[in-house]
């Protein structure tokens, strides 16, 4: 089992490698745009759109998602819940697990949880 400070140096590869991986992905997702404008038809073209502009507008913010992580990392805040203090249900950290798969994450389950619960709603 590794301790905090080696949890925080994977994830901080893992964010930085998630960062070039997204940014080269936009890059990459221009030409790929340009290309293929030219040989659709207009309603694939206005779908394809479409996707691209969700995805691009995904990678953006994951990328963003992820330099936010590595501030944490920098401030000292990394593994502790954004909304602990807030919400009677937070755990204050987010388990070692929760931040292995996802690195970027900001809230305890709970928390996330109940975030997710208001944006259905």
């Amino acid at each position: 089992m590794m301790d905090f400070e080696e949890l925080e140096s994977v994830c901080k590869t893992t964010l930085e490698e998630e960062i070039v991986r997204l940014e080269n992905f936009l890059k990459n997702e221009h030409k790929i745009k340009k290309k293929s404008a030219r040989e659709l038809s207009r309603e694939d073209r206005f779908n394809e759109d479409n996707l691209n502009h969700r995805d691009e507008k995904m990678a953006k913010e994951k990328i963003q998602d992820c330099k936010d992580a590595l501030k944490r990392i920098e401030n000292k805040t990394f593994g502790v819940c954004v909304d602990f203090g807030f919400n009677f249900t937070c755990k204050g950290r987010i388990p070692n697990a929760r931040l292995m798969a996802w690195p970027y994450a900001k809230r305890c389950v709970p928390c996330q949880e109940k975030r997710d619960k208001q944006k259905i709603c």
